[in-house]
Formats: structure tokens, sequence, C-alpha cells
């Protein structure tokens, strides 16, 4: 059973509960305290201590992968470099319009993509058995990184982190997927 401030919380979630007693912990300001839903084998500030929340990297919206268990949680045009049919020569104009509608082509939806991914939403693979039944280990799910720029994450959510010492990885490595517990 988790407590905060005296208070039992109702988790429903929680599919295997720990066999033993955490006791009582302070959280900082500016950190969170996490808990996997398997709390018999789980990955989080038991074991690791709370969390800078500079160190979450969004909120966990959806399972993508593998495809049989994709689910929400809690939700221009090509021209031929050739030219046209039976065309077999442009003059250099031509071909500098065509490689720059080629480029064009290729760098605008590159860097669209790389915004979308550095600032709205990304994907994550799921390490270990942590929040088991709602994950499973290698699981990709999405992560909407704009939400907890626009407010505080709430405790219940379930979000993705890097926990310090971990190294530097990519948002799209193994990341630690929890329940956010405490917010100060």
């Amino acid at each position: 059973m988790t407590y905060l401030n005296g208070q039992a919380l109702q988790e429903e979630y929680v599919t295997h509960p720990a066999q033993e007693d955490f006791g009582s912990v302070t959280v900082e300001p500016g950190h969170v305290f996490v808990l996997g839903d398997n709390r018999a084998n789980s990955h989080d500030s038991r074991t690791e201590g709370t969390l800078a929340e500079s160190s979450i990297v969004g909120r966990a919206v959806c399972v993508l992968f593998p495809f049989d268990q994709i689910k929400t949680l809690n939700a221009p045009q090509n021209k031929s470099a050739c030219g046209r049919k039976g065309k077999r020569h442009m003059n250099k104009e031509k071909v500098l319009k065509e490689i720059v509608e080629w480029a064009l082509t290729i760098i605008i939806p590159v860097l669209a993509a790389l915004l979308i991914h550095t600032y709205l939403f990304t994907f994550a693979r799921v390490d270990g058995g942590s929040m088991l039944d709602t994950f499973h280990s290698n699981n990709i799910t999405g992560v909407s990184r704009l939400e907890f720029r626009i407010h505080d994450p709430q405790r219940g959510q379930i979000i993705t982190c890097h926990y310090p010492g971990e190294g530097k990885r990519s948002s799209s490595s193994a990341s630690s997927v929890c329940r956010a517990k405490r917010w100060n």
C-alpha cells in the first residue's frame, strides 16, 4: 500500500504488490518519487532514489509494438530526375531546379520530423518488467513531450525518464517507465 501524507492511495493499476515495507520518504522540491506497477520487480525510486523533474522525458501515451499489444494509455509531389518521358537531357537550369526540388522534398520532412521528435512526440522502448501488465519488456511506447512543457505531471500518470548515472541515451533507447507518485 502506498501512502501520501498519511492517506492510502487507490492504485488499481498495481499488478504485483511489493512484499516488503519501504518506509517513509520526503520528496525534495523539483523531484518526484516514482513507482512501477509491478512493485515486486520494479526499477523505481525505492532503489534509485527520487528523480529530478528535469530527468523526465515525457508521458507515455500508447503501446505501439508488438502490434498485437497496441493500445492507448489513459490516449509534395516528386518529380523524376530524368525529366519528362523520352527526354534524355535537361539544361543546367532545369537540372539545378530539379536538384533543389528533390533536396527540399527530403530536407523539409526530415527537419519537421526532428522538430516533432525533439519537442512534441517521441518513442521509447520499455526495458524490464517494472510496469507489468501495463507494459512488457521491449514494448515500444509513444511519448508526448509537449504535455509537460505546458503543465506539470500529475500523480498516477505514466512517465518515461532516464535515471542519472544511466549514461546519456537517446530518447528512443530503453527508458525507465514508472507512474508519478508525488509532485511538489
